[in-house]
């Protein structure tokens, strides 16, 4: 062989080289991002339909427990309760009547 013709030999296969490594290269991105894209795809889901009803649901546990805070009631003079204006476990706002008594 002649020097050019073994010059001519060696860059093409330079060349040919360098094409495959690129080429390479963007094989790899397309896979690797196909890929990680297809590990993104949720999984199936079940569906169910949504009624409206009634739920009850009983809890057994045993323990103590108390009140956040509590306050004694009186009245000023005595006498006899004529009535009770609210009902247990209601919530009350300071100066509501809470009862009325008579008084003899």
């Amino acid at each position: 062989m002649t020097y050019w013709r073994l010059c001519t030999v060696k860059k093409t296969l330079i060349w040919l080289l360098v094409l495959i490594l690129i080429a390479g290269s963007i094989w790899a991105v397309f896979y690797f991002r196909n890929v990680n894209s297809q590990n993104d795809v949720p999984e199936i889901l079940r569906s169910a339909e949504i009624i409206n009803a009634d739920l009850t649901q009983t809890v057994a546990a045993s323990g103590k427990f108390g009140f956040a805070q509590s306050v004694d009631l009186y009245f000023k003079t005595s006498g006899t309760v004529a009535s009770i204006a609210v009902v247990n476990g209601e919530n009350v706002a300071q100066g509501q009547l809470l009862a009325t008594l008579d008084t003899p």
